[in-house]
């Protein structure tokens, strides 16, 4: 990725991001005492993201109006260690790769620089594990709910069935979210994770029971 450090980026962080390969320009090593609409002129240019402690720079895109550079990421914390931008950074951009995949897989809309996750009533029917290649934990917990809202604790074992290297972490999904709505008052959503934890022990036992049956007819057992 094109990345700008600004003067207050560490030169350890800079060194970092580019062993890890990405592309980084530091204005400490090109310009040092530049001015930020200098700093803002080389990220329009190269087109590349600017990574500032400096909050100034949304005041240059959004009030000022200034040709944008690819993005500006204001870093706001305190680093303890000089690597720990790099450390956040990388985290960051490897969020952001993991979000086009759930994007692509269907678990979020995305558009006019939003990101919003679905719900689960929004997910379409008849989903089924076996025939998608990308299943991220988000989406199976919440096609689990609609499952179990729509069609029951069979219906929902039925999916577990499919994808049981996963029942423990959709499990511990529900829960934080659960947790989470909880304490932001989200009523209607904190009703829907505590039906999938409350169901969790039958919806399981459902899934071996699909998981059995399938075995059956396998081993063409039919009684």
């Amino acid at each position: 990725m094109r990345l700008l450090a600004n003067e207050n980026i560490p030169l350890v962080s800079v060194r970092i991001l580019r062993e890890t390969g990405h592309d980084v320009v530091s204005i400490t090593e090109r310009s040092p005492g530049i001015l930020d609409e200098a700093v803002m002129e080389i990220g329009h240019t190269e087109q590349r993201i600017i990574i500032t402690f400096d909050r100034d720079y949304g005041e240059l895109v959004f009030r000022r109006r200034l040709p944008a550079p690819a993005g500006v990421l204001y870093l706001r914390f305190l680093p303890m260690l000089p690597l720990e931008p790099a450390e956040y950074v990388a985290q960051l951009i490897a969020s952001v790769i993991a979000l086009k995949g759930v994007r692509d897989a269907g678990v979020v809309e995305s558009g006019s620089g939003k990101v919003r996750l679905l719900k689960w009533a929004e997910y379409e029917a008849g989903w089924d594990p076996t025939e998608d290649h990308r299943i991220p934990v988000w989406e199976a917990c919440h096609q689990m709910i609609r499952g179990l809202k729509d069609q029951g604790e069979s219906a929902a074992g039925d999916l577990l069935a499919k994808m049981p290297e996963k029942g423990e972490s959709i499990r511990q999904l529900a829960y934080h979210l659960y947790t989470l709505c909880e304490r932001k008052k989200w009523a209607e959503e904190a009703r829907a994770y505590n039906e999938l934890i409350g169901s969790w022990h039958a919806i399981v036992a459902a899934s071996h029971d699909v998981r059995h049956v399938g075995s059956q007819t396998e081993l063409g057992l039919n009684f």
